[in-house]
């Protein structure tokens, strides 16, 4: 569907501030760069892509979608939670997290980002007994 995509970003006149990047090998610098992450699915499970973006600090507007997206956005600073058929929520929040005195949060450190650590350290802890 991306030319029917593209065909309605120009009829639109968004051309020069919509992107279609397509695959990246590593999304991080991307996610990094935008002004806010935004997942409209009908189901997910986990959600990683949120997990993702905040861990670059880049505030997150998600459907709620799954019962895990409440525990990744924790808090209103992270980003903001609408239901999957409200169209105008959904707008309202982009429209905030896009404004000019939004303010973006600060990196989250994902769960398990020091598993490695600590498992070193551990063997490190095994191996002085």
């Amino acid at each position: 569907m991306r030319g029917a995509i593209e065909a309605q970003i120009r009829t639109l006149g968004l051309a020069d501030r919509v992107l279609l990047l397509g695959h990246s090998g590593d999304p991080l610098p991307v996610m990094a760069r935008a002004h806010v992450l935004a997942l409209t699915s009908e189901y997910e499970g986990v959600p990683g892509v949120l997990r993702e973006a905040l861990s670059v600090g880049t505030p997150v507007v998600s459907t709620d979608s799954s019962t895990a997206v409440a525990e990744i956005i924790d808090r209103p600073d992270h980003g903001m939670i609408v239901a999957r058929d409200d169209a105008a929520a959904l707008v309202a929040a982009l429209d905030a997290w896009l404004g000019p005195t939004a303010q973006r949060p600060a990196p989250v450190q994902q769960p398990g980002a020091d598993s490695a650590d600590r498992y070193l350290a551990l063997f490190d802890q095994l191996v002085r007994r």
